[in-house]
C-alpha cells in the first residue's frame, strides 16, 4: 500500500500546494540522472535534480485491478541530458526509473512515490523522443517456465548451462582494420571459422565503450568479425574489446565445441508437429 509522509499529506490537505516532481533515472551502466519539472535545481536524497525540458510525463494513475500501468514520457533531446547518440546506442534501454512528488518549498516533508519501473522502448522523433515507462506489474506479463524444444533453452554460461564462459572469453582484443560500423578485423583472433558466431563483443575503449553487441559472422581470415547490428558509433583501429564464443543451441555443438552434453537443455528426440500430422504410414 502506498504511504505518504504525514507532513506532506498535511500539505496536500491545505489546498495551497507547492509541488514538484522528481525523476531519478539509473541506467544499466550505473550512470544516475535527476530531472525535475521545477524551475530550479532541487537536491533530495543526496542527488541534484536539474530543471530540464527533456522530461514531460503523461498523467500518472494507478488502478486497483491487476492491469499493467504504463506511463508515456516525451521530451526534447538535450546535450546535457538525453542525447540522440545515447538513445541510438541503447544506453537508456531498461534504465530504472523512480518518480516522486515533493513540496519544493520544504523538502524535509519527504516524498510520495508516484511510480517505480523501468524504461521500455525509446524512439527518437525528430528533435524529440518518446519512451514507455513500464510499471512493476509489467513483470507479471512474462512467461515463466521452460519450453520443450529441440534446441537448448539455456543461455551459454549461465547456471543451467554450466560452461565457464569467463575462461573462454578473450580479453582486450584490439581492432586492426575497419570496414564499416558492422564489420572489422582483429588479426590476433585465430580461432576456426564461425567460432564466435552468435557470441558477443563488449567494447572496452573507443566511442562504443560499454556497449555489448551480438556477432553474426566470423572468419579466421584476418579475424574478421561481422556484427548482427551496426555499432551506434564509428569503430576505430586500436579500439579494444572482450569477445566470447557463440552457441547455436544444438546438441552437436554442445558436445563437440563445449564438451558439455551432460547439461544440454534441449529435447532433440521429442516428436514435433511434423510427426503429429503424419498419416497412412508416412515416415516423413
Amino acid at each position: 500500500m502506498k504511504t505518504i509522509p504525514v507532513a506532506l499529506q498535511a500539505h496536500y490537505d491545505s489546498g495551497n500546494t507547492t509541488l514538484a516532481r522528481l525523476v531519478k533515472v539509473t541506467r544499466v551502466d550505473g550512470t544516475v540522472f535527476g530531472f525535475t519539472d521545477h524551475d530550479r535545481t532541487l537536491t533530495f536524497g543526496g542527488l541534484d535534480y536539474e530543471p530540464t525540458s527533456v522530461f514531460d510525463a503523461s498523467a500518472i494513475s494507478t488502478r486497483a485491478e491487476m492491469n499493467v500501468d504504463n506511463l508515456e514520457v516525451a521530451g526534447l533531446l538535450d546535450s546535457e541530458g538525453i542525447t540522440a547518440a545515447d538513445i541510438e546506442a541503447g544506453r537508456w534501454d531498461h534504465a530504472a526509473v523512480e518518480i516522486r512528488q515533493v513540496n519544493w518549498a520544504d523538502l524535509t516533508m519527504g516524498a510520495e512515490i508516484l511510480r517505480v519501473g523501468e524504461i521500455g522502448n525509446v524512439q527518437r522523433r525528430g528533435s524529440g523522443y518518446t519512451c514507455e515507462l513500464r510499471g512493476l506489474m509489467q513483470k507479471l506479463q512474462n512467461n515463466i517456465g521452460n519450453l520443450v524444444t529441440p534446441s537448448c533453452n539455456a543461455k551459454l554460461g549461465d547456471a543451467r548451462c554450466g560452461v565457464d564462459l569467463d575462461a573462454l572469453t578473450i580479453t582486450s582484443v584490439a581492432v586492426t582494420d575497419v570496414n564499416s560500423r558492422g564489420e572489422f578485423e582483429a588479426s590476433s583472433l585465430g580461432q576456426d571459422n564461425g567460432y564466435f558466431v552468435q557470441g558477443e563483443v563488449r567494447w572496452l575503449t573507443g566511442l562504443n565503450a560499454g556497449i555489448t553487441m551480438d556477432i553474426r559472422a566470423h572468419s579466421n581470415v584476418g579475424g574478421l568479425i561481422t556484427l548482427a547490428l551496426k555499432a551506434p558509433f564509428d569503430i576505430q583501429i586500436g579500439d579494444t574489446f572482450d569477445i566470447t564464443p557463440g552457441c547455436d543451441k544444438s546438441f552437436e555443438t554442445c558436445k563437440a565445441k563445449f564438451t558439455n552434453s551432460i547439461n544440454f537443455r534441449g529435447f532433440p528426440r521429442v516428436p514435433g508437429k511434423d510427426k503429429t500430422f503424419l498419416v497412412g504410414g508416412q515416415k516423413s
